[in-house]
């Protein structure tokens, strides 16, 4: 393998730029270099081809020789598809193709993350989806790992290397029957749920925070079954067994049983819960970045505000 040094895209850019202008010092103004490197550019091209490439004559400056300005045409064509395959690989990082992966633990994002991505997909007819449930950790998890690009979940026990932006805080409410008597007097009292039964979303996050709520006030809930998914804690409480406590309110009023249920705002004052949007640290493709840009916009928009009870 030669040891012989390589001409750089650099020198064949000055180079092309001094025979197109006939000027060392123009060239160098156009390509916001000094003079003297410019020419130490041309220098390094002459020797490479073991040739004088230009005349130079005091009263019409620097011109190119014909073999000279053959092989600028040659440079100005090997330049011109090195940029494009700067471009091709741009374009590979940047267009909003291939597939995004999403990981949520939000027992509502049903409720409003199709209504989020339905024009990202209109827009981007190359642009496919997976979603996948995750409990916090697992989400975590799997971003760090990898598995997905983008996480949506509660704020706690966030881990390093992720980061975050916030999108909305919720306030829990209370998930009635209609009829109920807890619906006759608005905003609840915490301490009048504790006599009632209550069906308990029993997730990570979700039951510590529930045990929170009533332990700041020194109240003991009236705890009936403890579920594992909002759907059957909907269906519970349309049956008439208990009540639930939820933050993130879909915008059916129906459970999955067709009962009729009622989202009953609580007192002020007790903590919400904030949901964020995750990815990896690091530069993210552009999917993944629009993906966020678009939820944090989204979220904020009236139609999502149908999401908090107050």
């Amino acid at each position: 393998m030669s040891n012989e040094k390589r001409l750089s895209f650099g020198a064949m850019r000055a180079y092309a730029a001094v025979v197109e202008h006939n000027s060392i010092a123009e060239a160098a103004k156009v390509l916001d270099q000094t003079p003297t490197s410019v020419s130490f550019a041309v220098q390094q091209v002459e020797d490479k081809f073991r040739a004088s490439l230009f005349i130079r004559a005091r009263d019409h400056g620097i011109v190119a020789t014909p073999e000279g300005k053959a092989l600028a045409e040659q440079f100005r064509s090997l330049l011109e598809e090195y940029e494009n395959v700067i471009d091709a690989g741009r374009s590979m990082s940047g267009d909003l193709s291939g597939t995004l992966r999403i990981g949520y633990d939000a027992p509502a994002a049903s409720a409003f993350l199709p209504h989020i991505l339905r024009p990202m997909v209109q827009e981007n007819p190359k642009f496919n989806l997976e979603l996948r449930v995750y409990d916090n950790e697992g989400v975590q998890e799997a971003l760090l790992t990898g598995k997905i690009d983008v996480a949506i979940y509660g704020e706690h026990n966030l881990r390093q290397g992720i980061i975050t932006h916030e999108l909305l805080r919720f306030p829990p409410y209370i998930l009635a029957p209609a009829g109920h008597i807890i619906c006759k007097s608005r905003p609840a009292k915490l301490a009048k749920v504790t006599e009632h039964p209550l069906i308990v979303l029993d997730r990570p996050g979700a039951r510590p925070y529930f045990n929170s709520l009533f332990r700041a006030q020194g109240l003991q809930p009236n705890i009936l079954a403890y579920v594992d998914s909002a759907e059957m804690m909907r269906g519970m409480v349309g049956a008439r067994l208990g009540l639930g406590i939820l933050n993130i309110h879909p915008k059916s009023d129906r459970s999955n049983g067709n009962d009729p249920l009622i989202a009953v705002a609580l007192e002020r004052g007790l903590p919400p819960i904030s949901l964020v949007v995750g990815r990896a640290k690091g530069q993210p493709r552009r999917l993944v970045a629009d993906f966020v840009k678009r939820l944090q916009i989204g979220m904020q928009m009236d139609e999502m505000q149908g999401l908090i009870v107050s």
